[in-house]
Formats: structure tokens, sequence, C-alpha cells
């Protein structure tokens, strides 16, 4: 049998926030959706899970926010509104495409430089 092995690693130093698609291009027919994850990490891309904070979104383009939560089982916060407070250091949101073009989606939060991500709508 194959040794296995498990390594836990905390997050250090500044908090940032990333986003990141579950894809990069997407249909304007069949109902389709991008998932979009954002997660406050260190430099090294670990998670940090003991630094929530809000997260406000802002998307543009070819799309529009269907969706943003952070699986917080005790919150009271409302799925469709454009800012939201991370659960164990992260939050979806779910875009839904308008049109043909691109739908840019800007994160910021409290002490981190804004992310900005892009998705192609075909």
């Amino acid at each position: 049998m194959p040794a296995i092995r498990h390594v836990l690693r905390s997050a250090t130093g500044e908090v940032l926030l990333r986003a990141e698609a579950d894809r990069q291009v997407i249909t304007t027919g069949g109902g389709d959706l991008a998932y979009v994850t954002l997660t406050l990490t260190d430099a090294a891309g670990t998670c940090c899970t003991g630094s929530d904070r809000p997260v406000r979104v802002e998307v543009s383009g070819q799309g529009v926010l269907l969706g943003f939560g952070s699986a917080s089982p005790s919150t009271e916060e409302r799925f469709d509104v454009a800012e939201r407070r991370t659960y164990d250091g992260r939050a979806l949101a779910v875009l839904r495409p308008t049109g043909p073009g691109k739908i840019r989606l800007i994160a910021s939060a409290p002490g981190c430089e804004p992310t900005e991500i892009a998705i192609t709508v075909e």
C-alpha cells in the first residue's frame, strides 16, 4: 500500500482577494451560468479562513449578477445584493449572460486590492 500524507498550512502575511471563474467561456443559450469563486488568500494562495470580511462585486458588460453567497449556515444576508461577507475566506458570485461579448466582474474587500476577472460570452 502507498503511504498517505496530509499537509496542513496556515495562511500568513497580507490578505489578498482572488477571483477565479469555473470557466472562461460561456454561451447565451440554454441557461448557461458562470460561477466566480472569491477567496481571501495569502501570497502563496493559502486560504485565509480566519480573515472573513465583506466583499463587494460590480458586474458590467454582457451579464448580470444572478446571486451572491458564502455558504454561511447562520446569515440573514440576501443572495440578490452586491455585497456579502465571506465564510471561511470564501464567497461565490453567479453570473448570467445577457448577450454575446464580455462579462467583467470587479471585486473589492476592506484591506485588499481590488481584483478583476473577465468571462467571454459566445
